[in-house]
């Protein structure tokens, strides 16, 4: 039996959820008004690591500037960052390089939201905004692990915070997203 380890474990499960539905298509819409507040945001948390106000945030800072975000890179992740952005080799970012970093970030952010809901809405078939051990099992099965009662009902309860019985999306996400213990 394969136990689902809080962690890549669950990653491999969201994708697996999500290669079972063919049919589904993405779409992501942010309206006029929501892009120049991100905007604006992005310009104030630029202007904050802008010490000197050149406009310019010298590379050997982006790892504060990204941590400020609540983005962890490692080095390595920073290295690569800044040979993508600092495209003319400066040593400086522009605001419209931080910009393209952002957005990039971003995307990948909803594509994780996203492919998480669609994969809660896969696994609740009856569209009640919950998964039971029913569905759970039955998605199980489809996935090629025949679960005993016993196992469904232990996976319902590592799942299940509010003990009320059945997943909701958010103990959904929490459980994907939670840390190997």
């Amino acid at each position: 039996m394969r136990v689902i380890c809080r962690c890549k474990h669950n990653r491999q499960l969201l994708i697996e959820i999500l290669q079972h539905d063919l049919t589904s298509k993405r779409t992501t819409m942010t309206s006029k008004q929501e892009e120049e507040e991100k905007l604006k945001v992005w310009k104030e948390v630029f202007d904050l690591f802008d010490t000197n106000k050149d406009g310019h945030i010298c590379t050997t800072e982006l790892g504060k500037v990204l941590r400020g975000l609540d983005l962890n890179p490692t080095e390595k992740e920073l290295d690569e960052i800044r040979d993508q952005l600092d495209t003319n080799k400066n040593k400086v970012i522009e605001f419209d390089e931080f910009v393209g970093l952002m957005k990039k970030k971003q995307r990948t952010r909803e594509d994780e939201q996203n492919d998480m809901l669609r994969a809660f809405k896969i696994v609740d078939r009856d569209s009640n905004n919950f998964i039971d051990k029913y569905e759970l099992k039955r998605l199980m099965t489809k996935l090629g692990e025949a679960l005993t009662e016993e196992q469904v009902d232990l996976m319902i309860k590592v799942g299940d915070l509010n003990r009320d019985g059945k997943i909701d999306y958010n103990e959904f996400v929490k459980f994907l997203l939670q840390p190997c213990l």
